[in-house]
């Protein structure tokens, strides 16, 4: 399974906007906006590599939903290959 961290390059600045976010990322000079989905999944991430499901956890934990509430897995993963792609996180092989 993959396992996600925040990029060790991955200097921002971090503008949040009535729950959602405004990131300035120094290394490439791009500007991104983050729906409240994408920011809570960015102030999930850290440095220690965490998989998929912890991901889901901890995002359902910061959002306040349950479980049964609206949290597709694949619509995480797209968010966090999306952050890979944009190099705001890192993506390495691991266990979940």
């Amino acid at each position: 399974m993959v396992r996600y961290r925040k990029a060790s390059t991955g200097d921002v600045c971090v503008l949040d906007w009535d729950g959602e976010q405004l990131l300035y990322q120094f290394v490439s000079g791009e500007t991104h906006y983050l729906n409240s989905l994408g920011a809570i999944t960015f102030a999930c991430l850290g440095a220690d590599p965490i998989g998929l499901t912890e991901m889901r956890q901890r995002v359902l934990l910061e959002s306040g939903l349950d479980a049964g509430q609206g949290l597709d897995d694949a619509e995480l993963q797209r968010v966090l290959d999306r952050f890979v792609e944009l190099g705001l996180a890192e993506a390495g092989p691991g266990s979940q």
